[in-house]
């Protein structure tokens, strides 16, 4: 299907792109820091 760019790899922009992963979309998740839910690890 659709590649689908998600800004945000956050716990929202993370839940998104599996949720659309499932319904068959590929989702690029773009994030400023260097690892997927890196503001999670911070606080």
């Amino acid at each position: 299907m659709n590649e689908i760019l998600i800004i945000g790899g956050g716990q929202a922009g993370l839940a998104m792109a599996q949720r659309l992963g499932r319904r068959g979309h590929r989702p690029v998740v773009l994030d400023a820091a260097a690892r997927p839910g890196e503001t999670w690890r911070r606080r």
